[in-house]
Formats: structure tokens, sequence, C-alpha cells
């Protein structure tokens, strides 16, 4: 089940906290929204700051053999994503 991340630091599933933790682990520009379980995380992707990010799945198993393995693109945009959800909720 995913779960949204807090915005309290002092929050263990915050997502000051858990960026901090991982952000050795992910791309550059990935920013940590939601715990998709078994610390994998729904990040925002900021590959160009002029742009929109992207969203994607950031597998923390993965990113042991290979930071760019870890990444799997879901949107390219976050409206795309909410799109997205809306359809499997429907």
């Amino acid at each position: 089940m995913i779960k949204v991340l807090e915005f309290d630091s002092e929050k263990e599933q915050s997502i000051f906290r858990v960026y901090t933790e991982f952000r050795d682990l992910m791309k550059e520009g990935s920013i940590p929204i939601a715990n998709a379980g078994y610390e994998d995380y729904i990040c925002l992707y900021f590959i160009d700051r002029k742009l929109p990010p992207k969203v994607i799945l950031w597998c923390y198993e993965r990113a042991f053999e290979s930071i760019d393995y870890a990444i799997f693109p879901l949107a390219d945009t976050f409206e795309e994503f909410i799109e997205k959800i809306e359809q499997v909720d429907a």
C-alpha cells in the first residue's frame, strides 16, 4: 500500500528524513514523496529545473547494483500520474 510521506521533518516517514537517509543511492534530482513498500519510494524526478518533474518509482534493492537500474518511470508529469491513479480507482 502506498503511503504519502509526511512534511513534518520530525516524523520518521517524512520527505526530509527519507531523502536524507537514501540520497546517496538516489539519482540526483529525486525527491521521495510516497512509500511504495519494502523501502521503495515514488519520487518526483527533476531532470531539468525548467521543466515539470517526472514521477518515478525508486527501488532500494536495485540501487545497490546501479542508481540508474533503480529507476522505473511512472509518468512524465505529476498531473499524468494523478490521472493514472484516478483511472485505477474508477
